[in-house]
């Protein structure tokens, strides 16, 4: 396993850390999820083990079932990033039952990739759907969320709608680029890099942070060092 999908697996673990313990600790888990503290223990003790690669594929199948519970017990806390965990597990189990033999191991970061450009794609074409996206209402709103307001606050009655629309129908066509990007070899690390410098600023300064957080341990197990290497060849 190479060094950045190490880095993502512990990354991922460390997700699914802090994830479990904060529905464990909170009103949410007594009301919709009252299994035995046992059932706990067990999803703790599979995310830690899965971030050290020890018994892989099993604690991977549980966490895929913690997951998938935790969609069907709530169906108001099914999220985008649900998925992403979901397929991430995935990508490491594959790995570990198919490590043996790279070709197929390969054949799934390049899925992995496809599914990167796709769900951008048709997330941007969602957006486009959304009259609160083209008219910037929902950017301004997730602006007031920064956590940065006490600072800001001032600033935001003076940045004019018509701009807070404008960065919206950018960020719409370079998530809706990301598709037809991953097809092209010198288009992917631009695409990827404007992708993640994008989720890396909701992640430091917006509270709805935990879905980019989740999109950039993605976004770092699809990145592959040799979209470099190629165009300095």
């Amino acid at each position: 396993m190479s060094l950045k999908d190490t880095f993502a697996r512990w990354a991922l673990g460390l997700y699914f850390l802090v994830f479990i313990l904060s529905i464990y600790f909170s009103n949410l888990r007594l009301v919709q999820f009252p299994e035995n503290t046992l059932i706990w223990a067990l999803y703790l003790v599979c995310t830690l083990l899965f971030a050290i690669n020890k018994w892989l594929p099993l604690c991977g199948i549980i966490l895929e079932i913690f997951l998938f519970r935790l969609s069907q017990q709530n169906p108001f806390l099914k999220e985008i990033h649900y998925d992403y965990l979901g397929w991430m597990l995935c990508y490491f189990v594959f790995w570990q039952l198919c490590s043996s033999t790279p070709e197929r191991t390969r054949f799934f970061q390049k899925a992995s990739l496809f599914v990167f450009g796709l769900s951008y794609a048709a997330s941007g074409l969602a957006k486009l759907q959304s009259p609160h996206w083209q008219d910037g209402v929902f950017l301004e709103f997730v602006s007031r969320k920064s956590f940065f307001l006490s600072w800001t606050e001032g600033l935001w009655p003076m940045v004019p709608l018509s701009l807070w629309a404008a960065v919206a129908k950018a960020v719409m066509a370079l998530e809706i680029f990301a598709l037809p990007a991953i097809f092209v070899r010198q288009l992917r690390p631009i695409a990827w890099g404007l992708l993640t410098f994008l989720q890396l600023g909701l992640a430091l300064t917006t509270e709805i942070n935990h879905i980019s957080v989740a999109l950039l341990i993605f976004h770092l197990l699809v990145f592959d060092p040799e979209w470099f290497q190629k165009r300095s060849a």
